[in-house]
């Protein structure tokens, strides 16, 4: 049995990683959004070496920026995906087995 934890049919853990989702995706395009724009002012730099290089280091930090926020995706789809959160110590079934093959009262 799941815990809804009082939100309905969804589970925390689903609620926890949609907000974690949501959050990267943000960040994602706020990274892709000064990409672009570092671009655009290096292009309209018109020879202007301290402006080439401004734009030059921005281009590079949300590049950085971008490979941090797509691993950090990746990684918070692996552990929510793939990794169990059942609380019942990964056999699934709730109970605990000692050695000997034996049942807890």
């Amino acid at each position: 049995m799941q815990s809804t934890a009082g939100f309905g049919e969804f589970s925390l853990n689903s609620i926890i990683a949609a907000i974690i989702k949501i959050i990267l995706s943000f960040l994602a395009i706020i990274f892709l959004v000064l990409l672009i724009f570092s671009g655009y002012r290096w292009m309209t730099a018109a020879g202007n070496e301290e402006a080439v290089t401004k734009a030059k280091h921005t281009i590079k930090t949300s590049i950085i920026g971008l490979v941090i926020v797509l691993m950090a995706y990746s990684i918070t789809y692996f552990i929510f995906t793939e990794l169990p959160f059942t609380g019942t110590g990964g056999t699934g079934t709730g109970t605990i087995n000692p050695p000997g093959g034996g049942s807890t009262p």
